[in-house]
């Protein structure tokens, strides 16, 4: 059985990707595991899981404010509520979060970090920033940004078409398209019916 040309896909359809893309992607995703483990053994290194830095991290980054509620951490961490209720209250006996009661809903409840788990967080930052500077190259994947740049080349070209029929006989159109609609075949009828179907009255 002859196998199928690289970059070309075996039936009509199928996505066809280029030897150098199956690369960039598995030097991707090489990538990130290669941080994933790092970051988790910088969180070791520090006393904390590396749960618990992405918890801090989560209730660090939500957008226009430190805090975050039950729900959002559950969204952010990708996991159930109740595993998220159990980490929050790990952290909270470690000292690195705080719960406190929403002022304006009092249902809610506010998850927020301490001083001491800002500052553990600090540290993780800076270390895995400089990890991440080293990966810059292999976390880009070409086909990814051609992709993209092709979209928004198509993007405006598509916004800098016109119509082509003017204005004035495109309403012209329309009216005719109006005039064309139901009309009465009869006075003693009250239905309607197309007038391209008979020009006769019915009496």
């Amino acid at each position: 059985m002859r196998e199928p040309r690289p970059g070309r896909g075996t039936r009509r359809g199928e996505p066809t990707f280029s030897k150098d893309d199956y690369e960039a992607l598995a030097a991707f995703r090489f990538a990130l595991r290669r941080f994933l483990s790092f970051s988790a053994h910088g969180a070791r290194q520090t006393g904390i899981t590396p749960q618990q830095h992405q918890l801090l991290l989560a209730i660090k980054g939500m957008p226009g404010r430190a805090w975050a509620s039950l729900s959002e951490v559950a969204r952010g961490l990708q996991v159930s509520h109740h595993a998220a209720v159990g980490l929050v209250d790990r952290s909270e006996r470690a000292r690195l979060v705080r719960r406190s009661v929403d002022p304006d809903d009092r249902r809610q409840v506010r998850v927020s970090v301490t001083p001491r788990g800002e500052a553990i967080l600090a540290r993780l930052v800076a270390r895995n920033r400089s990890e991440l500077r080293s990966l810059r190259q292999a976390l880009r994947l070409p086909f990814l940004e051609d992709a993209v740049a092709e979209r928004r080349i198509t993007g405006r070209r598509t916004s800098t078409v016109r119509p082509t029929t003017p204005r004035g006989e495109a309403d012209r159109v329309t009216r005719q398209r109006r005039g064309a609609r139901l009309q009465p075949r009869g006075r003693r009828h009250r239905y309607w019916s197309w007038r391209k179907r008979s020009s006769r009255t019915v009496w």
